[in-house]
């Protein structure tokens, strides 16, 4: 016979891998340096793991969910500029740390950025 916390266990067990199942693409570490910028103030940041459809940008200026932000990445000798929303805050020992970013109908060159950074 299981004890309660046995059961709980699995049961969140269950759950967190059903929230890692739901990512449509793979998240790859990654140390770029980003530029971000919201109305007309920059900030910066470093984009720590990285796919196909979003980002993760350390930061410790972390703006509200929801908010429309462009991410300015240097890519060889351009600028590649990529239309994107804060879809969630990190924490880390409850102050803000970092900010998952979900790329807006990522373009061609925002795929190519990735697929040549990356191996997904």
């Amino acid at each position: 016979m299981q004890d309660k916390n046995t059961h709980n266990f699995k049961d969140r067990l269950i759950q967190s891998n059903i929230h890692i199942e739901k990512r449509a693409y793979k998240r790859v570490r990654t140390n770029i340096d980003v530029r971000f910028y919201c109305g007309n103030i920059f900030y910066s940041g470093t984009a720590i793991n990285i796919s196909r459809s979003g980002l993760l940008i350390k930061t410790g200026n972390c703006l509200p969910i929801t908010s429309g932000i462009v991410i300015i990445i240097r890519n060889d000798n351009t600028l590649l500029q990529v239309i994107s929303r804060v879809r969630r805050l990190n924490t880390i020992e409850g102050h803000l740390d970092g900010m998952g970013i979900e790329i807006l109908n990522p373009s061609n060159i925002y795929r190519n950025f990735v697929n040549s950074h990356v191996s997904l």
